[in-house]
């Protein structure tokens, strides 16, 4: 297996003896590997050490409290088990006002209850699609983030209102599929405006936010707008990425999605120069 999170680590330091034995993949991999041992020893006495006393922090100490305090990345979600007429549409409360359109049947319902996330499959038999609507408590769990399946696997995109589609549908009973919602490794805001108030055009700034993720901002104005560049410099105490994604959003629908493969190569993304810009960035 890969080597595991900090939060698996986390997680796994304060099961129980008979709870460790319940993931036998992740035990063998600690056993064998020197580096996830040490770091798990850390973690251990990091969090057995009484709160009041002054406590050494490991180098990874920032990363290791906001992931304690954060949802996980990514998100397990179960069935709901629902009895509905196949031809009968259904609403949720946590639908919100989301409309569901004519002749749009229900496939199926899923949950999680760390964040609180509903998913509803649902079938377009005259668009020959299935659409997944995901809701949550905190909209930022729902808006542009990846839902993904282990069995096939697929990623799906979600927009500004929480929706994906799958052109073709899916194959099968949805209830048999693997369902995961893949939350951002770092988040980052800015306002074009404040920007070329206080910068040089094309002078690149960094952005940093408070648990350390940091990435590098270029606004250019390309005559008929304006260009963002975004270069990747620290996801998660990582300096060195295999794949990042990047959704650049703003209001109104506006989003674009870009891929970077390491820390050195920038995305480039037009955006509206008067609008707020949310910056999403999923390691991959």
């Amino acid at each position: 297996m890969t080597h595991p999170s900090d939060y698996d680590l986390v997680r796994y330091a304060r099961l129980t003896p008979d709870g460790r034995a319940g993931v036998p993949e992740l035990t063998a991999h600690l056993a064998a590997c020197p580096h996830c041992a040490d770091e798990l020893a850390i973690i251990e006495e990091w969090l057995a050490a009484p709160v009041a006393a002054p406590v050494p922090l490991p180098p990874f100490a920032r990363l290791l409290l906001q992931t304690l305090r954060s949802v996980p990345r990514h998100v397990a979600l179960a069935p709901l088990a629902i009895a509905t007429t196949p031809a009968t549409p259904m609403a949720l409360a946590a639908d919100g006002n989301a409309a569901v359109g004519p002749g749009w049947t229900h496939r199926a319902t899923l949950y999680s209850e760390h964040p609180e996330l509903v998913l509803r499959v649902m079938h377009d038999p005259h668009g020959h699609r299935d659409i997944l609507h995901l809701s949550g408590a905190d909209t930022a769990h729902a808006r542009h983030v990846y839902i993904h399946l282990d069995n096939p696997d697929r990623d799906f995109l979600t927009d500004e209102r929480g929706i994906a589609e799958v052109s073709g549908g899916l194959e099968g009973d949805p209830v048999g599929i693997h369902w995961q919602v893949r939350l951002p490794d770092a988040t980052f805001t800015l306002s074009p405006l404040d920007w070329w108030n206080r910068s040089a055009e094309g002078a690149g700034q960094v952005l940093e936010s408070p648990d350390g993720n940091r990435v590098e901002a270029i606004l250019r104005d390309a005559g008929d707008g304006v260009t963002l560049q975004i270069r990747p410099l620290e996801i998660g105490g990582q300096t060195e990425f295999a794949h990042v994604r990047i959704v650049v959003s703003q209001m109104g629908g506006h989003w674009r999605v870009g891929e970077s493969s390491s820390r050195h190569e920038p995305v480039s993304t037009q955006v509206v120069g008067d609008e707020p810009i949310e910056i999403r960035l999923f390691v991959i």
